[in-house]
C-alpha cells in the first residue's frame, strides 16, 4: 500500500497502545467503543498498534483470532489502514510470533510490512509520499522492543526486566535512514514507536521544566535492563522528529529532549492497570514541510467501572 500526504499537506498517525483486553472481560465493549470514538474525533490516515495490544489468556491462534475479530472492529468498519507492534504480553502468548503476526496480517486493512532477518518481530518502515510527487516527504520506523531479556544476560534483570531493540534494529534503521536519504537528496523526517520506554524518558521526569514536560508523569519507568544507545543513533542521523511507546498505562506525557519529542501513548484499554482519565491514544499531525505537533488524546468519559 502507497501512503501518501493529503493535499492540505498533512498526515495524521495515532497510536494506540497497550489494549490490553480479552474477549470475556467486563470492560472490552468499553475498550473498543473508545478506540471507535477516537477513530471518528481524530480522523487518522493510519493507526498504529503500540503493543500489549491483548492481554493474557489466550492459548491458541484460534483464540487469538477470535479475539481480533473484536479488537480490529473499529478499525476494520472506518476501513482505516493500521500496523502493529508486539509489546510483552503479545509475545508472551505461548505459539510462534510469527503465527501471531500472520493472524494479524489476514485482517483486509492492517498493512503486512514486517522486516525479516531482524531480532523481534514486528520492525517496519512506511514512507509517506508529497501528496503530488513519489518524493518520501516523512517516515514512520516501528521497532519490536521484545519481552524479558534474552537468555544469556536473564540474571541481570533486576530491577528492570525488560529486553530493548537489539543492535541489528538499531543497525537496520541506521542504514535504512542513510538509504532514505541517499535515494530523496535529504534526510527524510521520520517518527520511530515502539512498546518499551527508553532511559532517556526518565530525564522529562527530573527536569519538567527544562524538557517542556507536558502530561501525566505518575508512573514509575518500566525499562529495559540496558540502555541500548538508540536515543543516540537517532541523534546521530538527525532524521527522528518524535519517538512514542507505551508500556507504563498512566504516563501519558511529552517532552524535548536533545531535539526529539520523547513522548508516551497512554493505554487504551480499560480492562489493565491505570486511572480512567488517563486513558487514550496519541495523535500525530506529520506536516510535509517536515514539521510535526503531537498531543494526548484522552477517551470521552464513558460508562466504565472505575
Amino acid at each position: 500500500m502507497v501512503f501518501r500526504f493529503r493535499p492540505d499537506g498533512q498526515f495524521r498517525v495515532l497510536m494506540v497502545s497497550d489494549i490490553q483486553e480479552t474477549a470475556d472481560s467486563s470492560t472490552h465493549e468499553a475498550s473498543f467503543a473508545a478506540v471507535r470514538s477516537l477513530i471518528v474525533r481524530e480522523r487518522p490516515d493510519l493507526i498504529v498498534l503500540g503493543g500489549d495490544n491483548c492481554d493474557e489468556g489466550i492459548e491458541t491462534p484460534d483464540g487469538l483470532r477470535a479475539y481480533l475479530d473484536l479488537m480490529t472492529a473499529p478499525m476494520e468498519e472506518a476501513g482505516v489502514p493500521w500496523i502493529f507492534l508486539f509489546g510483552n504480553h503479545d509475545h508472551d502468548l505461548p505459539f510462534d510470533d510469527a503465527e501471531k503476526a500472520a493472524i494479524y496480517e489476514s485482517y483486509p486493512h492492517c498493512i503486512a510490512a514486517r522486516v525479516p532477518g531482524l531480532s523481534g518481530t514486528t520492525n517496519f518502515c512506511l514512507p509517506i509520499l508529497r501528496h503530488d510527487s513519489d518524493c518520501v516527504a516523512y517516515a514512520v520506523w516501528g521497532l519490536d522492543s521484545g519481552n524479558r531479556p534474552r537468555p544469556e544476560l536473564a540474571r541481570y534483570a533486576w530491577p528492570n526486566g525488560w529486553d530493548c531493540a537489539h543492535f541489528d534494529q538499531l543497525m537496520w534503521y541506521y542504514e535504512g535512514s542513510r538509504r532514505l536519504e541517499a535515494e530523496n537528496g535529504g534526510k527524510v523526517p521520520g517518527i520511530l514507536l515502539e512498546h518499551i520506554p527508553l532511559y532517556e524518558h526518565q530525564i522529562p521526569i527530573d527536569h519538567p521544566d527544562f524538557c517542556g514536560t507536558v502530561g501525566c508523569t505518575s508512573e514509575h519507568l518500566a525499562l529495559s535492563y540496558l540502555n541500548n544507545g538508540l536515543l543516540s543513533c537517532m541523534v546521530d542521523r538527525g532524521d527522528i522528529r518524535a519517538f512514542c511507546c507505551g508500556h507504563n498505562h498512566d504516563n501519558n506525557f511529552e517532552a524535548d529532549w536533545c531535539g526529539i519529542r520523547l513522548c508516551y501513548a497512554g493505554s487504551a484499554g480499560y480492562y489493565a492497570y491505570g486511572d480512567n482519565e488517563n486513558r487514550g491514544a496519541r495523535l500525530f499531525v506529520l506536516s510535509e514541510d517536515g514539521s510535526l505537533e503531537t498531543r494526548f488524546c484522552p477517551h470521552e468519559p464513558l460508562s466504565v467501572g472505575e
